[in-house]
């Protein structure tokens, strides 16, 4: 038996240049958690017994910014695995989102507190639980809250309204930050996508946080949106 090779290779298919760059820049973006991480770790050890308390109160804020911060980027590259998949019955159990919501708050504690922001959380006395996958119900509100503490200014009060509708529940976090520039709202949800924003976020993220947001809600048979606030800021809602 002789076997015949083809005289020339089958072309490699290349990476669109796109999708090149779109990783670069998540690479860059793990990056300088990881950075800020190792620089405080490294004074914490050199330096722990000649710090004040303060300063090591300080140092490990900073250490858990820098965490929540990276957590949020891993959580979201790793969700661009499932996109797509409807969420099988089998796999929800009644949630809570008050509870969600209250987990995010003191995950997002530290970042809240170094921008002196505070989170308003408005919700009926009585709130039917909704059947949804727990974890990934935490990961679009930890997207949203990150977004608003990133893009609203210091000082100013971000605020979750949780509301009952005849299909569920309803959950809106408004912002007082720099609104959605016009025409940018169609696109908020696309991978990567980026609206330019001002002053821009000392904590900037790779776009995909509102696209995991998107699919995980319509996997559970819900809707997104997006607005400007009257007044100023903007209000994203699922």
């Amino acid at each position: 038996m002789s076997l015949s090779l083809p005289d020339r290779a089958p072309a490699r298919r290349r990476p669109e240049p796109t999708s090149l760059a779109s990783l670069a820049k998540a690479v860059h973006e793990l990056r300088t958690p990881l950075m800020a991480m190792g620089m405080t770790a490294e004074l914490l050890s050199e330096d722990l017994d000649h710090l004040e308390r303060p300063q090591v109160r300080r140092l490990v804020a900073t250490l858990h910014r820098s965490t929540v911060w990276l957590h949020q980027l891993v959580e979201n590259l790793h969700g661009l695995g499932t996109l797509g998949r409807e969420v099988d019955g089998r796999e929800r159990t009644p949630v809570d989102l008050r509870a969600v919501v209250h987990e995010t708050e003191q995950l997002l504690g530290s970042l809240l507190a170094g921008k002196d922001q505070h989170l308003e959380v408005v919700a009926p006395a009585a709130l039917p639980p909704v059947p949804a996958v727990r974890q990934q119900l935490g990961q679009v509100c930890l997207n949203l809250l990150g977004n608003a503490n990133k893009f609203a200014p210091p000082g100013t009060p971000l605020r979750v309204v949780l509301s009952g509708t005849e299909a569920g529940v309803r959950v809106a976090v408004e912002d007082r930050g720099p609104g959605i520039p016009a025409g940018a709202a169609a696109r908020l949800f696309e991978p990567f996508y980026q609206a330019a924003a001002t002053p821009a976020p000392a904590q900037p993220g790779v776009g995909l946080g509102l696209t995991i947001v998107q699919e995980i809600v319509e996997a559970h048979g819900g809707r997104v949106g997006a607005e400007n606030r009257q007044g100023g800021g903007s209000r994203v809602w699922f």
